[in-house]
């Protein structure tokens, strides 16, 4: 199979750039993963992030949504905090199901005439792997794909596409720890709170469940599962909000794991090689904007592409200061953390590792 651009991902930076360069006449192919995403926490779509969908012809999911009407805080202080989506910009966010997010943006991509191939997500690895001289792209079980001019990373966090010229920088040794939850009453905003230990969510209910979030430190976590269970206990009891909407105590054996840490591609283009979202910057879910920053620079991306030309030098740029933006964001926010928890080794770790 011939192609102008390989787009590997099927997220939605990978398909805002794949949709956005078929309609402009460019023969895409896509890659997604042919497996569902299993048990991940919700994501909240701010905003933001719906206008910018809008503004590029993406659709958001039908099934598996709900409103999130705001964002209820406990952060420098014990006081808690609320911020409203609908007073501030009159929309409201949406918590949203992933798989049935990525659902709705493949539906997209056929719309538009991008060509899609399922694969494994292991495979989609293996693919980014065996790119070699970028002539090519040997594809496990399924064609290769010949001759594309570019080809473009949006296989997220995951990716593992390294060269001499590029490697990840790294600003958090984050982990996400999640499991299913009731609560008491339905919520219809984000809760989040900070602890001693690292920070707490609960993102708004989907058809009557949750999942309860912790976010921490690899190396903070005890190595032993049951240790670990009570460890995530305590940090659980010291919070003040999220603590009282359980239904029941929440059993923190069954907690899964899943990367978090904040990191960006040192060089995101080189040759016909671009990573784009979280292959190029994965923002600490602290910040609350991963999927609006994913989106933004793909819709840098695809514009630079479809004006023809260097592309390096301003999408480089563009993320750069991007990152310089959001950084001093990060920092500022892991300060009043610390102000309010002085002798936290957790947040005192954050904040000398985001300088």
């Amino acid at each position: 199979m011939k192609c102008e651009v390989l787009v590997i991902g099927g997220g939605p930076a990978g398909t805002l750039v794949a949709t956005n360069l078929a309609r402009s006449g460019k023969k895409v192919i896509q890659l997604v993963s042919s497996e569902q995403s299993k048990g991940r926490p919700f994501e909240v779509l701010t905003p933001a992030t719906r206008q910018l969908l809008r503004k590029n012809n993406l659709s958001e999911p039908e099934i598996m949504v709900s409103k999130c009407r705001g964002v209820l805080s406990v952060w420098e202080d014990s006081k808690p905090d609320f911020h409203d989506y609908e007073f501030a910009t009159c929309v409201p966010g949406l918590s949203i199901d992933r798989n049935a997010f990525h659902h709705s943006l493949q539906n997209d991509a056929v719309a538009t005439g991008v060509y899609l191939v399922k694969i494994s997500r292991p495979g989609i690895n293996k693919s980014i792997a065996r790119l070699g001289e970028y002539n090519y792209c040997e594809i496990e079980g399924g064609p290769a794909i010949i001759g594309p001019e570019l080809i473009i990373d949006a296989s997220g966090r995951q990716s593992n596409f390294t060269d001499e010229h590029s490697q990840k920088k790294y600003f958090s040794n984050q982990v996400a720890f999640y499991i299913s939850h009731q609560v008491s009453n339905w919520t219809d905003y984000l809760l989040v709170e900070a602890v001693p230990e690292g920070w707490w969510y609960i993102p708004p209910s989907i058809e009557g469940r949750t999942q309860l979030v912790f976010l921490t430190d690899m190396d903070n976590i005890p190595v032993n599962h049951i240790e670990r269970a009570k460890w995530l206990s305590h940090c659980y009891k010291e919070s003040i909000i999220i603590n009282k909407f359980a239904v029941v105590q929440p059993n923190f054996e069954n907690a899964k794991g899943t990367d978090a840490r904040f990191f960006r591609q040192s060089v995101p283009v080189h040759h016909k090689r671009i990573c784009v979202g979280d292959s190029a910057l994965a923002l600490d879910p602290l910040s609350g904007s991963g999927t609006w920053a994913a989106l933004a620079g793909a819709e840098q991306l695809a514009s630079l592409i479809n004006k023809g030309g260097e592309i390096s030098t301003s999408y480089c740029e563009w993320y750069q200061d991007f990152f310089e933006r959001e950084h001093i964001l990060y920092k500022e926010t892991c300060l009043k953390a610390l102000e309010r928890f002085p002798n936290s080794e957790f947040w005192k770790r954050k904040l000398n590792k985001a300088v």
